[in-house]
């Protein structure tokens, strides 16, 4: 028979620990910057979504955004305006395409799940998807720009190991 060490392993502070992981990643725990995680992530998205797409002018793969064509492309250009920048700050259409909050957009955050949707009101939304899906009718070329990037998942994922150490230490 094998003598039995007096060493023991304390295992149960282990389920402690994964039990603190798993709510550190809890999309919608409270106690981050900007209220939620889930906050803080879809704040993250658009922030690079918005340079990207609209300082850069790239789209979610790095491509350059395919310029406005016909006249409304001839305006824009004889006036500066890159795209995704409106002739005014706001109109009928509602706010320009450029504010970060409709960038940040609509977001449903659960505990394991979340979602976020470009614009906050339904004319930004269908101004997203326009300037998503294009219009042959208008002259317009699609223009994919609301698609997450390898530095957007390395900016959440970092953001989220942060809370998940934050966390584990008991801050």
């Amino acid at each position: 028979m094998a003598k039995r060490s007096g060493a023991t392993s304390n295992l149960q502070s282990l389920s402690s620990a994964l039990e603190d992981l798993e709510n550190a990643c809890d999309f919608d725990r409270p106690g981050s910057p900007n209220g939620r995680i889930g906050d803080d992530i879809a704040y993250i998205a658009g922030n690079i979504i918005q340079e990207r797409t609209f300082n850069q002018q790239l789209d979610g793969d790095g491509n350059q955004i395919e310029p406005n064509r016909g006249r409304y492309g001839e305006a824009k250009r004889d006036r500066g305006l890159p795209v995704g920048i409106g002739f005014s700050d706001r109109g009928d259409d509602g706010p320009k395409m450029l504010d970060i909050a409709q960038v940040v957009g609509t977001t449903n955050i659960q505990p394991k799940e979340m979602t976020q949707a470009f614009g906050t009101l339904e004319s930004s939304q269908n101004k997203g998807r326009w300037f998503e899906t294009g219009n042959d009718g208008r002259n317009q070329p699609p223009r994919p720009f609301y698609d997450l990037d390898d530095e957007i998942i390395d900016k959440i994922m970092d953001h989220i190991g942060e809370r998940v150490s934050s966390t584990l230490r008991g801050d």
